[in-house]
């Protein structure tokens, strides 16, 4: 899975914005930098860990910073401010929580995993929000509100 996470900074605190997240077949650097370049915007800057796979950020016209978790670096400090992952990796750990509580991919495989992961991020994404409205709001989408002439005419239809 490949997760790209905006961030916004409050205060010099990181907050979570907007998680994106996609299962991938594998992690080259085709595959990573590919989804890196359909989601991000260009010039955004990247932070990521060390992996490989992200060197061609640079070449692509990204501003990419890593830390190296295998060294033992978990954040950095540089000119432009600090890096670090902790961020994506405390949102990503709400996502698995949130997915072993709803026991979300018990059995679940091919593209229904990803729909369950979409649900996941949905959630994530609207953790603030109340849920029950907007699915009230996608419901009125779905089936519009009928004036009240109609409704009745309908209703008188299905002898109701």
């Amino acid at each position: 899975m490949q997760t790209i996470l905006e961030v916004e900074e409050h205060d010099g605190r990181r907050k979570a914005k907007r998680l994106r997240a996609c299962l991938v077949d594998d992690r080259t650097a085709d595959t990573l930098v590919g989804n890196i370049k359909d989601n991000v915007a260009p010039s955004t800057p990247v932070q990521t860990d060390g992996w490989a796979s992200y060197r061609r950020l640079h070449e692509e016209g990204f501003p990419h910073d890593t830390v190296n978790h295998s060294a033992s670096e978990w954040f950095k400090r540089t000119p432009t401010g600090t890096v670090t992952t902790n961020t994506l990796e405390g949102s990503h750990a709400v996502i698995k929580r949130k997915a072993r509580v709803l026991n979300s991919f018990q059995g679940v495989k091919g593209e229904k995993l990803n729909e369950k992961l979409q649900e996941l991020v949905f959630r994530f994404n609207n953790r603030s929000a109340d849920l029950f409205c907007i699915f009230l709001h996608f419901l009125a989408l779905r089936y519009p509100v009928l004036p009240y002439d109609d409704l009745v005419e309908r209703l008188e239809a299905l002898n109701l």
